[in-house]
C-alpha cells in the first residue's frame, strides 16, 4: 500500500466556501432562460440560433388530411380485449 505522502493528490471539485447569501435572490419569479438568451440576442443584434421549422401550407394540409382518413386502429388478428367464459 502506497504512502499518502507520495501519491499525488488527485483533483477534486470546488467547494463553496460558505453559505449561500439568501438576501440577493430576486424578489419575484424569474423569467425562463430561452426568453432571457432572445432578450439579449435581440440586444446584440445577433443572427436566430436556428432556422424557423414550417412547411409550406400544402403539406401542412396534406399531412393533417392524410391522419385524419387514417382508418380505426384495431388490434391485429387474435388479440382479444374481453375474455370469453
Amino acid at each position: 500500500m502506497p504512502d499518502e505522502e507520495t501519491t499525488t493528490p488527485q483533483p477534486r471539485l470546488p467547494v463553496p466556501a460558505g453559505k449561500p447569501d439568501l438576501s440577493r435572490r430576486p424578489a419575484g419569479p424569474v423569467p425562463a432562460a430561452a426568453f432571457l438568451s432572445q432578450l439579449i440576442a435581440e440586444r446584440d443584434r445577433l443572427a436566430p440560433q436556428r432556422a424557423r421549422r414550417r412547411a409550406p401550407l400544402g403539406t401542412a394540409l396534406a399531412s393533417y388530411g392524410s391522419t385524419a382518413r387514417q382508418a380505426i386502429r384495431r388490434l391485429p388478428p387474435g388479440y382479444r380485449t374481453a375474455l370469453t367464459v
